[in-house]
């Protein structure tokens, strides 16, 4: 019925393009066999997977006699070729005698192709980790007695195909429904097991994880045993199989090919990162710092343009998923050591850096909801309640933005003694009344103009640069005596690059003056040195700022 009718006489060249036709329907057929048969055994339906299995090796069957037929045509060098079924070949049989009407196959055959077929790589691949996130253990028992007749070692195959099983249960941990994705709230909550959205997931897991173990005992004991279980041991059986492929999971689930992602899938992938951490021991959450900080800093970059963004409201709640996610890695890894936090302070903050860059009217609830949730979580950390090592750390972040929900973070550094030159730099006027000199404030601007300029330089975020290219404007803006100063050095120092050979190994330096930080010659020594290497600020600074062009 899908493909002409072979009575009727056909040329070599016709036959040859009946073939690539029923090649490409039996490609069609097998795309979307997996989730034919997972339904066929969900449902228990063992009449409905006979007639699939018997149209597949009627399609087989068909493609290899036309094939043939074709084979045949060109050897003889004919015109015209008759495509039909010899007679007694295919029809051998009484229909009455077929378990499928109109197929001459014995009902030991199509048994055998059924199980064949049911545990091909690619199905077994898309049915498996369907059968232990089924909430009955019916088409557990139906797949390994009535497909198998229980001849197939499922826990071979489970240990056989382990990761993909595992990949393809952790993916759907971020699948909630959509009206539970509307609740921005759901996300404000720690990693816990108390607020778990996805159960059943939770119970496949420790279903997987009993399927997998050696023991003597049946697929349907080992289903059993965990109905019976309680809460806890289920989550402890999860995180045993979790845990050991933690790095798998995050490389595969949320990293691969996050730019061909679409908006939904990105948001997907940084759920299922959020419910991972559940599973991660405290200490082994430290390795993966720079996996899940790349994360992070993918799903706060906006999109090019609004027409990457079929939905602005997904990339709203991705910010603020993403920072709740950063929150509870954080969190994790400060139970553990709070000093690998503070030695990845700058990155952490940086990479917060677009979301206020936003404007105070947000349209999206979610981008709101996200500014909070980062000020809470650097709160946390300048308050110490992380560590008491971890505020010092906040001396070496480049900036922290001027939005007015950072205010709280501000007041409590001062409080603590951490300096954050750039409020000084930007409103210098309320500072000059305490002693501080022009020239140290010079100095100060000089040393953060060059660490923000290489921030710019080597971020591979361009929301993050943007942010920073905003931030140094406004430097120069209310500092403009300050980089008049430095392009009035920019010719002493071209100068000095040019004409004066200087060994940029060596600490001794033959600049004379006073070097002190307060003295007026202190910012001409600075430049000086700067220029032994680099050949002035100015240039440099454009050259960098090139580099990004």
């Amino acid at each position: 019925f899908l493909l002409p009718s072979s009575s009727f006489p056909r040329s070599p060249s016709h036959n040859a393009v009946e073939v690539l036709n029923v090649i490409e329907i039996i490609g069609f057929v097998d795309q979307m066999l997996p989730i034919i048969i997972s339904k066929y055994i969900e449902d228990e339906d063992y009449e409905a997977l006979q007639m699939c299995t018997a149209f597949r090796i009627f399609l087989v069957s068909e493609a290899k006699r036309l094939n043939k037929e074709e084979k045949k045509a060109q050897k003889r060098n004919i015109d015209e070729v008759v495509v039909g079924v010899k007679s007694g070949k295919y029809h051998s049989l009484s229909p009455s005698r077929s378990l499928v009407p109109g197929m001459s196959i014995s009902t030991k055959k199509l048994i055998e192709n059924i199980k064949l077929l049911c545990v091909k790589s690619d199905i077994i691949e898309y049915v498996l980790p369907r059968l232990l996130l089924h909430p009955n253990r019916g088409p557990l028992k139906f797949f390994t007695a009535k497909i198998c007749l229980l001849e197939v070692n499922l826990s071979e195959i489970l240990r056989q195909k382990e990761l993909t099983v595992l990949k393809s249960l952790v993916w759907e941990l971020g699948g909630d429904d959509l009206e539970h994705d509307r609740k921005e709230e759901v996300y404000g909550a720690s990693a816990n097991f108390s607020n778990f959205a996805r159960k059943d997931v939770l119970l496949a897991l420790a279903k997987g994880v009993l399927l997998k173990s050696d023991s003597g005992s049946t697929p349907a004991s080992k289903h059993d045993s965990i109905d019976s279980t309680s809460g806890l041991p289920s989550i402890k059986s999860a995180a045993s199989w979790v845990a050991p492929n933690f790095m798998y999971l995050l490389v595969n689930i949320v990293l691969y090919k996050w730019h061909t992602k679409s908006n939904r899938e990105r948001f997907q992938s940084i759920k299922c990162l959020k419910e991972m951490l559940r599973f991660l021991p405290s200490q082994d959450s430290p390795r993966y710092m720079p996996q899940i900080m790349s994360a992070v800093n993918n799903a706060m970059t906006s999109p090019s343009s609004p027409s990457d963004l079929l939905d602005s409201d997904y990339f709203s709640k991705l910010c603020l998923v993403a920072v709740t996610t950063l929150f509870d890695f954080i969190k994790i890894v400060t139970s553990h050591d709070s000093t690998e936090v503070g030695e990845n302070l700058v990155s952490i903050v940086v990479t917060l850096y677009p979301l206020f860059d936003t404007t105070e009217d947000s349209t999206f609830r979610g981008q709101r909801f996200a500014k909070e949730k980062a000020a809470e979580m650097l709160e946390w950390l300048a308050s110490g309640k992380g560590g008491d090592k971890l505020p010092p750390f906040f001396n070496e972040i480049p900036f922290l933005p001027s939005a007015r929900e950072l205010q709280p973070v501000r007041i409590i550094l001062e409080k603590k003694g951490v300096s954050l030159d750039d409020m000084k730099l930007l409103h210098k006027e309320n500072y000059l009344e305490k002693n501080e000199s022009d020239y140290v404030l010079q100095a100060k601007f000089y040393s953060r103009m060059n660490i923000l300029s290489d921030l710019v330089a080597s971020h591979e975020s361009k929301s993050v640069r943007k942010v920073v290219l905003e931030h140094m404007t406004d430097l120069i803006k209310a500092n403009r005596s300050f980089f008049q100063n430095l392009v009035e050095y920019e010719e002493l120092a071209s100068m000095h690059f040019l004409t004066v050979v200087h060994d940029p190994f060596s600490s001794d330096r033959d600049d004379v003056g006073d070097k002190s930080v307060g003295s007026s010659s202190y910012m001409a020594s600075v430049v000086a040195q700067e220029s032994c290497v680099n050949g002035g600020f100015v240039t440099n600074l454009l050259r960098r700022l090139l580099s990004r062009c």
